[in-house]
């Protein structure tokens, strides 16, 4: 497995953008066949702290919509699971700052 991440201020460095890329090579399972190589992109843009300790961030994973199967232990039945196409996420956080 390899990642690669890189992030990229943007509007008067009061946003960043971020790439991020990650690759798995084919890997044998359980059953003795072997689950293919991917890989998938995703993409974050995030604000710096603003309203007193607030930050939001909206991501998307698997950008190209990638079609992967990956491994799984015996406690799950089947070898492999298939993950998750394209998928979007919001987040909003809040910092507390204490003196």
């Amino acid at each position: 497995m390899a990642k690669a991440n890189i992030l990229c201020p943007i509007v008067n460095r009061s946003l960043a953008v971020g790439f991020e890329l990650e690759y798995s090579d084919s890997r044998k399972i359980l059953a003795g066949s072997e689950v293919d190589s991917f890989a998938v992109a995703n993409v974050t843009l995030s604000s710096r702290e603003f309203a007193k300790g607030f930050r939001v961030s909206a991501s998307a994973y698997n950008v190209f919509n990638t079609r992967y199967s990956d491994v799984v232990g015996n406690e799950i039945v089947g070898s492999t699971v298939q993950q998750n196409g394209r998928d979007f996420r919001v987040q909003l956080t809040r910092s507390f700052h204490f003196r």
